[in-house]
């Protein structure tokens, strides 16, 4: 089975640090993840900006594919609203199937209000 790996990048647009360890976690879909994402391992200040990848692996039979992951803290306090990864398996095989991503990626900018030290 084929693996595709997603980068996102959010704005801390709060007053508080997002601190070191926050992590994207897998919460829905049939793109499953592959491992643990590494968390992050430097404070992001407001204004700041992090970087974070996850790693998800199509299913082996042909069709639509899709995934929610959310950016949350330490402890697990959502910090973005969950956020969609959509992809075709375009054929079914033994060897790594062709996987499509859409050719323009939705993108929203992520207001973060919720998290507090």
């Amino acid at each position: 089975r084929q693996s595709l790996t997603v980068d996102w990048t959010f704005t801390n647009s709060g007053s508080e640090i997002w601190p070191v360890g926050c992590r994207l976690r897998p919460v829905g879909g049939n793109l499953a993840a592959s491992g643990i994402a590494k968390p992050s391992d430097v404070a992001t200040p407001p204004g700041g900006q992090l970087t974070l990848q996850a790693t998800m692996v199509a299913p082996a039979e042909p069709g639509p594919c899709e995934a929610q992951w959310q950016l949350e803290s330490p402890e697990g306090t959502p910090l973005s609203p969950p956020m969609p990864v959509k992809g075709m398996v375009l054929s079914a095989s033994t060897k790594p199937a062709p996987f499509a991503m859409p050719s323009k990626p939705e993108t929203r900018p992520i207001s973060q209000t919720q998290f507090k030290t």
